[in-house]
């Protein structure tokens, strides 16, 4: 075979492997048995997915037009949920299925990780008075202590059980490189975001609505935090961070 025609073959093998691995990048939840029919539980399902994408070295796990209904999910390093327009991620009413053994309760986590992103154009909802049923129920008949639950880092000790209990939105631990923007947080249970021991975390035109009072965004040890652009409907809790000091800080 001649020279040039060998290197023509190699050269066309190479982009043919490129292509392939960059559209490989890109995951469909659907595709992992994820149902967009806001009745089914998907937290095992998108779990799976999550991990099948860390273990194949990262990429975006897409969500399309939908409601997908889901209890407690971790993030995995260099995993990115892109929540698509039309779609929304939404938090699971029963209690437990916010609680995650070691870490505060909360519907998108992620200790000790490196490169994880939530972004899209759609919506992540907290479900929050059904969870607050729930968790109340629970706290009446003494089936669920908020002893038993890792507290988030900023909660008051003397919170009520059920205020305790009840979940964030997205909470970050010990995490680096964190992105989260574009996405929609209504109907949070509790501050909708909240950054523990994290660096390099950024926050770009994510809008919040119905905190019901919560904070937008918590952080506490962390170095590195950006905001832009970001919007809250609650004017009395926008824009607003609380540190590891004890004080409000604006992130406008």
């Amino acid at each position: 075979m001649k020279p040039h025609i060998l290197r023509y073959i190699l050269a066309a093998c190479m982009l043919a492997t490129c292509t392939l691995s960059s559209s490989a990048k890109d995951y469909q939840a659907v595709v992992f048995g994820a149902k967009s029919d806001g009745v089914t539980l998907n937290t095992q399902s998108i779990q799976r997915a999550i991990d099948h994408i860390a273990a194949e070295g990262g990429g975006r796990l897409i969500f399309t037009v939908g409601r997908y209904l889901t209890g407690a999910i971790q993030l995995k390093s260099n995993v990115t949920l892109h929540i698509g327009e039309g779609a929304t991620l939404v938090a699971a009413p029963p209690i437990y299925d916010m609680l995650t053994g070691s870490m505060p309760p909360a519907l998108i986590s992620a200790k000790g990780q490196d490169h994880v992103a939530i972004t899209g154009k759609g919506v992540i909802e907290g479900n929050s008075q059904k969870l607050q049923n729930s968790g109340k129920t629970q706290v009446d008949k003494g089936y669920l202590r908020a002893e038993d639950v890792p507290a988030h880092p900023m909660t008051h000790a003397k919170a009520d059980a059920v205020t305790r209990l009840m979940p964030c939105i997205i909470y970050m631990e010990q995490c680096s490189n964190v992105t989260i923007k574009n996405i929609q947080i209504q109907d949070a249970a509790n501050d909708a975001i909240v950054l523990h021991q994290s660096k390099g975390c950024k926050l770009e035109s994510v809008r919040f609505f119905h905190l019901h009072g919560h904070l937008p965004l918590v952080q506490d040890q962390c170095t590195g935090v950006t905001s832009k652009d970001n919007y809250a409907d609650d004017k009395s809790v926008a824009y607003t961070l609380v540190s590891g000091e004890g004080k409000n800080e604006s992130v406008k």
